[in-house]
């Protein structure tokens, strides 16, 4: 997790998923380690990495959210 968050443009985004306690996205179920940086890919693999739940379903995309207190700390001391 440390890896994925050198990243400028990813930090930014899991700062920016705290915020906001949650993002709305589309989840990409097949990505390789190249398109780790990517901001939609990422977002898929914190979800499947269990860093983020869904909240509710929507028309095509999914609101995750953080999904206890605890996992928000952890995401809290990488960011």
């Amino acid at each position: 997790m440390e890896r994925l968050t050198r990243n400028e443009a990813n930090r930014k985004k899991l700062l920016q998923i705290v915020k906001d306690e949650g993002v709305t996205t589309e989840l990409q179920s097949k990505f390789s380690i190249d398109h780790l940086y990517n901001e939609r890919y990422f977002v898929s693999l914190l979800f499947y990495m269990g860093l983020l739940t869904i909240e509710k379903p929507m028309a095509g995309k999914v609101r995750l959210c953080i999904p206890n207190y605890s996992i928000k700390l952890y995401i809290g001391n990488i960011s």
